[in-house]
C-alpha cells in the first residue's frame, strides 16, 4: 500500500471523534479512502464493558481530510470490506427488530 500519513495526522483526528478504540481499519483499492470502525470500549454503560455493541462506521477522505459517518452506534456494524472496484462497501449489522 502506498499511502503515507504525515505526522499520524490521521491517527490524532480518530482519537478526537467520540469512540477512541477503532477495531477495523480498510483502506480502499484506490488508496483514496479509509473505513474505520470504532468501538464502544469507552462507552460509559457496564453492559458494554466487554463487548462490542455500539460499533459504527466512518470513512475518511485522505484527499479533503474530512470524516462521513456511514452507520450509526446503534446499528452495530463491523466487518466491513470493500467491493474491488471500490465503490460500494458491505458490512455486518445488528439487526434490532
Amino acid at each position: 500500500m502506498d499511502v503515507y500519513i504525515d505526522d499520524h495526522k490521521l491517527i490524532e483526528e480518530i482519537n478526537k471523534l467520540h469512540y477512541r478504540q477503532f477495531l477495523e481499519v480498510h483502506i480502499s483499492p484506490d488508496d483514496k479512502d479509509i473505513l474505520v470502525v470504532f468501538g464502544s470500549s469507552d462507552v460509559p454503560e457496564p453492559n458494554y464493558a466487554f463487548d462490542e455493541y455500539n460499533r459504527s462506521i466512518w470513512k475518511y477522505s485522505l484527499a479533503s481530510k474530512s470524516w462521513i459517518q456511514m452507520t450509526s452506534p446503534e446499528e452495530d456494524s463491523s466487518k466491513v470490506a470493500w467491493c474491488p472496484l471500490g465503490l460500494k462497501i458491505a458490512f455486518v449489522y445488528l439487526n434490532n427488530g
